[in-house]
């Protein structure tokens, strides 16, 4: 199973691409799929950040683009879910790529591969599907270790951080 770095795209040489909203977010995918073998067969990418998957259109003309058997976007909810869904889809939509009605549907368009789009958290956490990829890895960090865990919410009381405005700064933190 070949599995490519996250890199500037020259081409597109395998089976699916995953593209992550920042390089962390990719790094994370290409270091959780090389620990499980989750997906086999796929090259990553990031963008920089969740106001710039209008840049995906640009992987229309790399060699590989018109046997592509897929796309499949990660973003953040952050704050808000639907905004957060929105602002990439309608830059999809600026990219004239195909764009899902709603996360974790396939898009199809005439002459592009079928594209989902994943928001990150999912499954929801604690009954809230606000915040980002983090926001996952905090309850199972959380239960591995309890004493730490202690800590960093002492250290967020002590340092303010609980209060800060946007619950994907703090859970990045």
């Amino acid at each position: 199973t070949k599995r490519m770095a996250v890199t500037d795209l020259a081409s597109l040489t395998q089976h699916l691409l995953i593209v992550g909203e920042g390089n962390r977010d990719s790094e994370f995918l290409l270091a959780l799929s090389a620990k499980h073998g989750l997906i086999n067969n796929f090259q990553i990418s990031s963008v920089k950040g969740n106001t710039t998957f209008d840049l995906m259109g640009a992987v229309t003309i790399l060699p590989g683009y018109d046997t592509l058997p897929g796309i499949l976007i990660f973003g953040d909810n952050d704050e808000k879910a639907g905004k957060s869904f929105k602002l990439i889809k309608d830059q999809l939509n600026d990219a004239d790529l195909p764009s899902p009605p709603r996360p974790l549907r396939i898009a199809r368009k005439q002459g592009h591969p079928p594209l989902t789009v994943a928001m990150m958290p999912f499954p929801e956490v604690d009954g809230s599907n606000e915040g980002c990829l983090e926001t996952l890895l905090i309850p199972a960090i959380a239960r591995a270790h309890p004493n730490e865990k202690a800590c960093v919410d002492a250290l967020f009381r002590c340092a303010k951080i609980d209060q800060w405005r946007t619950k994907s700064s703090r859970d990045k933190l």
